[in-house]
């Protein structure tokens, strides 16, 4: 189940994705989420306004960079005269930096029974 629906989405995160790729891509951030938050995420926190509020923002975030990270590419070179662009690609570590960093804009302070919900430690 995807932490956020299409509406939420789009009045609230004021995300640009159309309905059908938007619930695409929520389920994979979810899925990311629950990784990247070793699963800690409960009913009882997405119930929190506060809290449940972060959790969706953050799968908008990471629904948005999977969609993005799909469509562009960075432009290495651009020619004028019979005209000519060069793509690069950007690395894995660039993706899995960039997806992370947009989950933990919203979630990296948020505690669940005592801890940081993506503290990668023990207890």
């Amino acid at each position: 189940m995807a932490y956020a629906d299409y509406k939420f989405y789009s009045e609230v995160f004021h995300g640009t994705m159309s309905e059908a790729d938007f619930a695409r891509f929520a389920e994979s951030a979810s899925a990311y989420i629950d990784a990247v938050t070793f699963d800690r995420i409960t009913p009882e926190l997405l119930a929190d306004e506060n809290i449940g509020g972060k959790i969706r923002r953050a799968c908008c975030a990471c629904a948005d960079d999977m969609y993005s990270c799909g469509r562009a590419a960075d432009v290495k070179s651009e020619t004028i005269g019979s005209y000519s662009v060069t793509y690069g690609d950007k690395s894995l570590t660039e993706v899995s930096s960039a997806r992370y960093n947009a989950v933990k804009i919203y979630l990296g302070n948020v505690y669940a029974d005592g801890v940081k919900l993506m503290f990668r430690g023990c207890g």
